[in-house]
């Protein structure tokens, strides 16, 4: 009779183990600090253009129109979060001041920087290959894939 009570003693006893250790405390793929890490699910691409005017460094009253064009990729979570993975572009001089020659202007566009929801260009104005002035386009997205 007391070795049935200890069989049904260390039978509950088990049980009650197992029901009260907590069973969801394991490895997880997809975690970051025990946070589960959810993919985006869906992802887009569009192309904006705009057109800029640039003061010229270090020349009063020149003022320089360029025509940008950029490409963006980014990824959303539907409600949740959003980000961009990448971006490019082109751009060109469309208005140059009659004081100057027409011939050796150029502008290049180059991603500054992506910060999560944010992206960055970084556009140059060159003249004969030497910079002649700057500005940067900034675009963002939300998390339904709405740019702005």
């Amino acid at each position: 009779m007391i070795k049935k009570v200890k069989k049904i003693s260390a039978v509950l006893l088990t049980m009650l183990l197992a029901v009260a250790a907590p069973s969801n405390v394991f490895a997880m793929t997809g975690t970051e600090n025990a946070i589960a890490v959810y993919n985006y699910g869906q992802s887009g691409s569009c192309t904006r253009s705009c057109t800029r005017f640039v003061q010229m460094d270090g020349v009063a009253q020149a003022i320089v129109g360029v025509n940008v064009n950029v490409s963006l990729y980014y990824e959303w979570d539907e409600g949740y979060a959003s980000r961009f993975t990448s971006g490019r572009g082109s751009a060109s001089v469309t208005q140059i001041p009659d004081i100057y020659d027409k011939e050796g202007w150029s502008a290049d566009v180059n991603v500054a920087r992506i910060t999560g929801n944010n992206i960055v260009f970084n556009v140059t104005v060159k003249k004969n290959g030497s910079t002649v002035g700057s500005f940067e386009i900034g675009y963002s997205v939300d998390e339904y894939g709405q740019v702005s």
